[in-house]
């Protein structure tokens, strides 16, 4: 079912503008360059953050306010529930032949499946503790995919959401239920957030900045998570255990700019193992919104132009700036200026949309296609899937698209069985 490639896989790199990035990467814009400034510029102000007794400099301004509160956010948030959260969307999916990836049967048979096993037979697991950051619109992955990561995780599974709005902001609590799905009794103890778990958009600079906030609060208060979750009886605090940190598309990309950022302060080994899901580390050249001389196809020229005017009537700061930092020139740049490199990403899963399937959805098979035209290579509908930002990388040969190898229980299932 799949193609295992546990050979490092560096990004191809050419200069551009004394800058190292994608070999496809075009010319540094003056806008890019802009946003790097401001970033660093928004963040000079605030105070560092303090993780294991470290003072690490902040990447971009506290988030003060969050695309949840505006009309966009509200917009985002019941859109992505009627998309994906109705009746509607089931009776499309049998209508198009999809498989269904929410729904009580996709829980029950991720519940009962058995986990992947090790040479001698025992399950395989995470470790003791298993962050997951999401991704751009902080899109909680399916009742069945988050239960199946806890089960794959010895003691807790913390969901770090980014959207710090609200009482949950950098509380951690114990979850009873997800998307109204209750938690089963066997995985009681095993589920906990940080955040609130509202759809959102926040740059990824901020959402590292955020991450490693969430850290701290991990950290502090681990002795409360100990107490709820049995498994983590026998471990004395977050530096004993085995923390594995997920990351989906850019929230890859802020966990792998964190671990750097701990690295260089000497607090590495708060992080045993970092996971990427279609981590967005080329970008998207979705997000070069309006700036339609950056496209080869007239399809996505017009696609750029329009998604500029419906982006600029729904939100005027944090959407834009959200989308803007995951223009493929800004990654390659904050890439290159923060030093981050693949062996900061242990396992790199990825997958394609080429061939379709029934996990690849009509809009993201129509998206693959626009992709594969404007860059010349496969995609998942919305990052390239050629060049996988990680050591250890692993190839789904089972055609999935951006969002279904995040809804998917069994995109961790091919990550288990690849690890040694």
């Amino acid at each position: 079912m799949r193609r295992i490639d546990n050979s490092p896989k560096p990004l191809p790199a050419t200069s551009v503008s004394g800058v190292n990035a994608p070999a496809e990467a075009r010319p540094t814009s003056t806008t890019v360059t802009t946003q790097i400034t401001d970033a660093f510029a928004a963040a000079t102000g605030a105070g560092p953050i303090d993780v294991a007794g470290a003072k690490i400099p902040r990447l971009d301004a506290p988030a003060s306010r969050t695309w949840s509160n505006t009309f966009g956010g509200r917009a985002l948030e019941n859109g992505y529930r009627f998309y994906d959260k109705t009746a509607l969307t089931h009776l499309l999916n049998k209508l198009f032949h999809q498989h269904d990836l929410d729904t009580p049967k996709e829980v029950a048979t991720a519940l009962s499946t058995p986990l992947p096993t090790d040479a001698a037979g025992a399950p395989k697991s995470f470790g003791d503790v298993t962050v997951v950051v999401n991704g751009m619109l902080n899109l909680v992955s399916t009742p069945a995919s988050m239960f199946r990561l806890a089960m794959a995780t010895k003691g807790a599974l913390v969901i770090a959401s980014s959207n710090p709005s609200g009482t949950d902001g950098l509380r951690m609590r114990p979850l009873t239920e997800l998307w109204g799905t209750p938690v089963p009794p066997e995985l009681k103890g095993k589920l906990f957030a940080i955040g609130d778990l509202s759809p959102n958009m926040i740059p990824w600079p901020q959402a590292s900045d955020l991450f490693l906030e969430q850290l701290s609060v991990l950290e502090q208060q681990f002795g409360n998570l100990k107490a709820q979750s049995p498994g983590l009886s026998e471990v004395k605090s977050l530096h004993d255990a085995k923390v594995t940190v997920v990351g989906y598309s850019q929230g890859a990309v802020s966990v792998a700019a964190a671990r750097k950022r701990l690295d260089d302060h000497g607090r590495g080994a708060l992080i045993d193992r970092v996971v990427s899901v279609a981590g967005s580390f080329s970008g998207t050249p979705f997000a070069d919104v309006g700036d339609v001389q950056h496209h080869r196809s007239g399809l996505m020229e017009k696609a750029a132009a329009i998604g500029a005017r419906i982006l600029g009537q729904v939100d005027h700061e944090d959407g834009r700036r959200t989308i803007g930092a995951n223009d493929p020139d800004f990654v390659s740049q904050m890439i290159a200026d923060l030093g981050l490199t693949p062996a900061l990403v242990d396992v790199a899963y990825q997958a394609k949309v080429d061939g379709g399937g029934d996990k690849v959805e009509p809009f993201f098979k129509l998206t693959g296609k626009l992709l594969q035209k404007d860059t010349g290579g496969s995609t998942d509908g919305v990052v390239s899937a050629d060049a996988p930002f990680g050591t250890f990388v692993v190839r789904d040969e089972e055609a999935k698209t951006h969002l279904s190898t995040w809804k998917d229980f069994r995109t961790f299932d091919r990550i288990l069985e690849a690890l040694p």
